[in-house]
């Protein structure tokens, strides 16, 4: 199916032209995996500004590996953090809950304090992989890594988020509190093929890592790149799986199961002209508009992603998020756009349609006054 949209700014003016083509998840022609060897990676951030949340995460850990020794005794379990220190790796979660095991212990030993280097331990994760196994990788933290320094934490982490492209692996992200660095989290989460949950309570961080868990406890699908085939822009949704990942060129799709369903769309920026002579249906305001937003606000492009917003009509997620700029306001933008996106009854916004605006930009003011 192809539609066609136009991306609108502040004023009302259209910015640029898409097309968008749709493709259905199907398992038809391609069975699930066998149920083979699984791994699943914690990675803690010990740094001090964890000090509140790092009790509440070693005792949500024990719970969620009691669940899963149930589940899946044979699962191998590996843990770190980001100092780096790696506490156990490759154990099977049934030796790691045997009682007073020195993984639990060690897993019970860890303290807040120092600085934060995730990149360090991300490494570590990736160092741990082996493509005969699929591996869940569930990083928490407060996502403000500074260790050695803030931009080469994100230069880095960023370079491994490629690397982890062509391996058989996934990678959630667990936001602590509010204030937390949510736009970089999030940006680790959508690179590496997972998503990013911001962990307001604890039912949030129960939630987070049962995602990965699930996953690796039951048959997993084919891990499958999609090709741009000429796109801009390729975005996955999946309800099922709570899912949107967006990037600029082909397009890695893991950690799913079998009753997983979804969505491909790939966004082709067109002319003008194009647009016009395009037999495409129109959408005004559509899916494809709120899924092109939430998957730039994933890639890190804050004003596409408003512009996008801005295009669907929706004042009320206009009025509420235009002005977003800190990561507590983004995270809410982002969780406004999916739940619009997935119909949350509790979601009903106010729809308009978009209009041309005639009035004088605040820069054109501000040189009329220099």
């Amino acid at each position: 199916m192809e539609t066609k949209f136009t991306l609108y700014n502040f004023s009302g003016k259209p910015v640029n032209y898409w097309l968008a083509n749709t493709e259905e998840l199907s398992w038809s022609s391609t069975s699930p995996k066998e149920q083979k060897v699984t791994h699943s990676i914690l990675i803690a951030d010990r740094s001090g500004s964890m000090w509140n949340d790092i009790n509440p995460l070693k005792q949500m850990l024990e719970k969620l590996l009691t669940l899963d020794e149930y589940k899946q005794s044979e699962m191998l379990v590996s843990s770190s953090d980001g100092d780096c220190t790696i506490h156990f790796q490759r154990i099977a979660v049934k030796d790691v809950m045997k009682a007073n095991s020195p993984h639990l212990r060690s897993i019970r030993s860890i303290q807040a304090t120092g600085c934060t280097g995730m990149s360090q331990a991300l490494q570590a994760a990736k160092e741990l992989i082996k493509p005969s196994e699929l591996t869940g990788v569930t990083l928490h933290s407060d996502g403000y890594a500074n260790d050695p320094s803030p931009y080469s934490e994100q230069q880095t982490m960023e370079k491994i988020c490629k690397d982890l492209i062509s391996m058989d692996v996934f990678v959630n992200t667990v936001a602590y509190r509010e204030d937390s660095d949510f736009s970089f989290l999030s940006k680790i989460a959508n690179n590496a093929s997972g998503h990013c949950v911001l962990a307001k309570d604890v039912k949030a961080v129960y939630d987070a890592i049962y995602d990965t868990t699930s996953v690796l406890s039951r048959q997993s699908v084919p891990i499958t790149t999609y090709k741009a085939n000429g796109a801009d822009v390729v975005v996955f949704y999946s309800a099922s799986a709570k899912r949107i990942n967006g990037t600029a060129g082909d397009l890695k799709v893991a950690g799913l199961t079998k009753d997983d369903t979804g969505i491909i769309v790939r966004y082709k920026k067109i002319s003008e002209d194009e647009y016009r002579a395009s037999t495409a249906q129109e959408t005004d305001g559509g899916t494809h508009i709120y899924l092109f937003a939430a998957a730039q606000l994933s890639m890190g492009n804050l004003n596409t992603a408003k512009y996008a917003m801005i295009s669907t009509g929706d004042m009320t997620l206009t009025e509420r998020h235009a002005k977003a700029l800190t990561n507590a306001q983004i995270a809410a933008m982002s969780k406004d756009i999916f739940d619009s996106l997935i119909g949350n009854p509790a979601h009903k916004h106010q729809k308009v349609p978009i209009n041309l605006s005639d009035r004088t930009s605040v820069l054109k003011v501000l040189q009329t006054l220099a």
